[in-house]
């Protein structure tokens, strides 16, 4: 099922660009502390941006800049099965976004995809 999704916070490593072996393609990988209002452990989301948003996320941002991604998500839970005895220990959930809008929200234009 999807669902809505706003992630706000801040770039924790500088942006990673690389380019897909297929297809050519710009890929950007963000890591992105989310900003909490309550006490709350800390969370990093890993965001992977393609084409165009992944070209200016690449030459953009670094690390400790504020951006705001809003999309539609949907998850998948993984079984890392590596044989430990304790029930959903190695568990994962894994949170699939597709990008609507991307907003730098430290840039003085307040450029958005």
């Amino acid at each position: 099922m999807n669902a809505p999704l706003c992630i706000e916070g801040r770039i924790v490593i500088d942006p990673r660009q690389r380019y897909t072996r297929s297809q050519e393609r710009p890929v950007c990988h963000l890591h992105v502390l989310l900003t909490r209002r309550e006490e709350a452990a800390p969370t990093v989301v890993e965001v992977i941006l393609f084409d165009e948003d992944a070209l200016r996320c690449s030459r953009d941002l670094k690390m400790g800049a504020r951006v705001l991604i809003e999309g539609d998500a949907w998850r998948s839970d993984h079984d890392h099965g590596d044989g430990d005895e304790e029930e959903g220990a190695n568990d994962a959930v894994v949170v699939f976004v597709t990008v609507t809008r991307l907003v730098f929200l430290d840039l003085e234009n307040q450029q958005s995809a």
